[in-house]
């Protein structure tokens, strides 16, 4: 074993790390690009709602809806055509792909965007762990109310969807792995050369590389959760500058979407605690993946609140002129 582990000490094993290195490194951005360009149709079909085998078509009204969406984020008539949306599983909006690559965007619009109200919702087919919802309990009746969203509150999660298609978004979380990954062995060597690390021994030399290690995920995890946070924080508002009527739909969106995540964590029992605190975000221990739910909301609500400041201040105004 001791061999085995020296042999990387030596020229052909340096080489061998240093090709495995950045082998691993494009590996980790392809793992990432790929599937939003030339295997976005593929990804597509894995996220796919199906019945009977056929992937469930995006009712029209829903598709006008985000049509229309797409009109009033002034997107441009020729970039349209990049966008394509798809009916996909479970209450949350997926995107992939981005507007910047030939090969488009692709959007998943959640199977509750049809309904008109309660009377639509298909309860004999959504199940909470594997039971069905006992619709008649308090948590039942709550999450019957937050999984029907207005027309204004669809627009608005689409808008935010639009906005994070438009930009880099998903190609810069492909570029982080593969640049801490260089940066690691970088140092690494580095250090090795510089203090003669080859010739030690192997614990001091995996000392290093294991604390090398740990600040290259740190460094990783940061760039990535804190680039997430920053353009979810530029959909919503993108989305909130389109018209005041887009961030009350907004507003109702996200309180919509807390409500409906603190009902599950009730049904779901002590699993439903692991996964959603008390105000209904998303349940965190050593990473903030994503801006907090609450956040995102209270964003909307300043939002409406200065559109209704502008709105005053212009009819006082107009009274005074």
């Amino acid at each position: 074993m001791a061999s085995k582990i020296s042999w990387f000490a030596s020229e052909t094993g340096r080489k061998f790390a240093f090709v495995g290195s950045f082998t691993v490194g494009f590996g980790f951005f392809l793992g990432r690009y790929l599937p939003n360009t030339f295997f976005l149709e593929n990804y597509q079909n894995v996220m796919q709602m199906y019945r009977m085998g056929t992937g469930v078509p995006v009712p029209q009204k829903v598709t006008k809806r985000f049509e229309q969406v797409l009109e009033d984020m002034k997107v441009p008539e020729g970039e349209k055509s990049s966008f394509k949306i798809f009916t996909i599983v479970g209450f949350d909006m997926f995107h992939a792909g981005s507007t910047l690559a030939k090969t488009g965007c692709i959007i998943g619009i959640p199977r509750n965007y049809m309904y008109d109200s309660s009377f639509d919702i298909e309860k004999s087919e959504i199940l909470v762990n594997q039971h069905l919802v006992p619709w008649t309990t308090p948590e039942g009746k709550a999450f019957e109310e937050a999984v029907v969203l207005s027309p204004a509150a669809q627009k608005y999660a689409m808008a935010c969807q639009v906005s994070l298609c438009q930009s880099p978004f998903v190609f810069l979380l492909g570029l982080y792995p593969m640049l801490t990954t260089f940066f690691a062995y970088a140092t690494a060597s580095s250090l090795n050369t510089r203090f003669q690390l080859h010739s030690r021994r192997f614990y001091i030399r995996g000392t290093m590389y294991s604390i090398i290690g740990l600040f290259a995920f740190g460094l990783w995890a940061l760039a990535n959760d804190f680039t997430t946070s920053r353009f979810e924080m530029k959909a919503d508002l993108d989305a909130c500058a389109v018209s005041p009527e887009y961030a009350r739909g907004g507003e109702e969106f996200y309180k919509k979407i807390l409500a409906r995540n603190i009902a599950l964590r009730q049904m779901m029992g002590p699993e439903g605690e692991k996964v959603f605190t008390a105000y209904g975000n998303d349940q965190v221990f050593f990473r903030q993946k994503h801006l907090p739910i609450t956040v995102r909301k209270s964003l909307v609500e300043k939002k409406v609140r200065e559109a209704m400041s502008k709105t005053e201040n212009g009819n006082v105004e107009s009274v005074a002129s």
